[in-house]
Parts: structure tokens; sequence; C-alpha cells
């Protein structure tokens, strides 16, 4: 995404108010809905990714197919809601997916991923990278939109990294948070599992019986960058075309919710596209025009 081109989600799509910051230079065929925020570095390859996920709509990546036991436990907790990454974990993830099984979201309480983050470090002595957190957040951030929570503060990288899933991208920096509000009456409790080394998080509690997950779609619009072309006189006249940049398609993201006929924009990622640059030799005219 080109520099100052994040988007803030303030995520009250639960009460239908949704509120956006689009900074300048934003399209302006991109709604107000719902968006994310500034994005940060891409993430490094500690994190080793598997196969892309292709552009199509998927309400949750289906590589993985271990899934945590759904019947309810002594306490009366029951699976809520589960989401998958089609990313492989690191060992140093996986340390960071055992501290995240310990983490309650209680009720009518904000969960910062940033406060979390820096207690889990100076409590469990782990290394800190941004991708793994990074690759943890976006699975923690998918599960609470299935399970209705509220989203507060959110940030997404400047381009997809390829162990994120397209709506679910969440990118962690010191000072970028990551907010969740349970708006429930009882407690959900956060679950990790493994298939393979494919991370899943998932949520368990003991809810009423007017509770329900949310049903998402992921719809997202790719469009192509524009060329650019430039003059290079050094190049001297006649000359074809060199590549001096290699562009990058751009995408729209939009996540949906679906709630009987009504569907909401719950949030939309916007990630620009990078031009093809050129340079050319000048023509005869504009060598004597020089």
């Amino acid at each position: 995404m080109a520099a100052g081109c994040g988007l803030v989600v303030a995520g009250l799509w639960q009460l239908g108010i949704i509120e956006i910051a689009e900074p300048a230079g934003l399209p302006s065929w991109l709604s107000k809905e719902t968006a994310s925020p500034k994005p940060t570095d891409a993430a490094n390859a500690s994190i080793q990714p598997s196969p892309a996920p292709t552009k199509d709509a998927q309400a949750q990546p289906a590589a993985p197919t271990a899934a945590p036991d759904t019947g309810k436990s002594a306490t009366g907790d029951q699976l809520l809601v589960q989401s998958t990454n089609t990313a492989t974990a690191s060992d140093g993830a996986k340390a960071w997916l055992d501290e995240l099984a310990k983490v309650t979201l209680k009720p009518n309480e904000l969960f910062s991923l940033d406060a979390w983050v820096k207690n889990t470090v100076a409590s469990a002595k782990l290394e800190l990278k941004q991708d793994e957190i990074s690759q943890i957040a976006g699975l923690l951030y998918e599960t609470a939109l299935r399970a209705g929570l509220t989203i507060g503060e959110r940030h997404i990288h400047q381009e997809l990294p390829a162990y994120a899933t397209a709506g679910y991208d969440v990118a962690y920096q010191d000072g970028k948070d990551l907010t969740l509000f349970n708006p429930n009456k009882f407690a959900m409790q956060v679950g990790v599992t493994l298939s393979g080394s494919y991370p899943i998080v998932y949520l368990k509690g003991n809810p009423d019986t007017k509770w329900t997950p949310v049903n998402l779609e992921v719809v997202q619009e790719p469009f192509q960058a524009e060329k650019v072309e430039l003059v290079d006189f050094n190049l001297g006249a006649g000359k074809g075309e060199a590549t001096q940049q290699e562009g990058k398609p751009g995408l729209l993201v939009q996540v949906k919710a679906k709630e009987g006929d009504i569907v909401h924009v719950v949030a939309k990622d916007y990630y620009a596209p990078l031009p093809k640059v050129v340079a050319r030799g000048p023509t005869a005219e504009e060598m004597k025009a020089r």
C-alpha cells in the first residue's frame, strides 16, 4: 500500500455504527462503511508460507482439517467458532500460540493485543517477531469476527503477506494495536490446536440460547496497476523500453456479515497497486526540443 494510505477500523458494526478515517489519496469508490488503519512494514520470512490462497471468496481456509472437540466440557463450555490459517507456524509462533491459549475474553471487557504481547514477553521471555505476532493476530481477529465481538483498533500491511488470509490481515507493531471487546454476558476462552503445523484458533464458552455465530463472506476485487513511461535521454534516440520497476496489482477486500437477507460490510481492506515504470529513449522530435 502506498505510504499514508492506511485505513482505520472502528468496528462497532454490531451496533450498526461504522466509522472510517479516509486519508488523502484513496480512490473515490472506496466507501466509508468500514476499513483498516495505517499499514506497517511487510513481514519478514521467519514464517514459511504455504501456497497462497486463491482469489475466490472463502469463508475459511480449507487446507488444515483438524478441529477441537465440539462437545461441552464439564463447565458447560462448548466450541463456538474457529479459524484456520493456510500457512504453517514457525516454532516461535507455536510458542506464542501456547500463550494465547491462556487468554480469556471476559464479558464487557476490552482485550489489547499490544498489552498482552508486552506482558507475555515479560512473563514468558518469548522472542518478539512482528511477523509471528501478526500471523497469530490475524487468526484471533478472524475468530473474533466470527464470534460477533466488537473490533476496535486494527492495522493492515502495505502488501498482503503470504501467511495472511485476505480480509483477516493484521499487522502488529509496537504502538499499533488490535483491540477486541466482548459485548456478551459470558466469557470466551481462547483455544489453540494444530493440524500438522497449520495453526487453528478457536473460542469456547457457555452462551445463552440467543447467541449465534456470524456468517462471514470474503469478496476480493483485484485491479491492474498502471504503466508509467519515462523518457531517458541517456538511452539515446530510438532505443527501446527498459523496465525500472515491475508493477503489482492492487486489491480491495471486503468482509461481509450475513444475517438472514441483511448483509453488512464488516471490514474493507485496500492494498494500493504498484505501477510499472519503464524508461525509453527519446524520439527525434524530443531530442530536438531538448
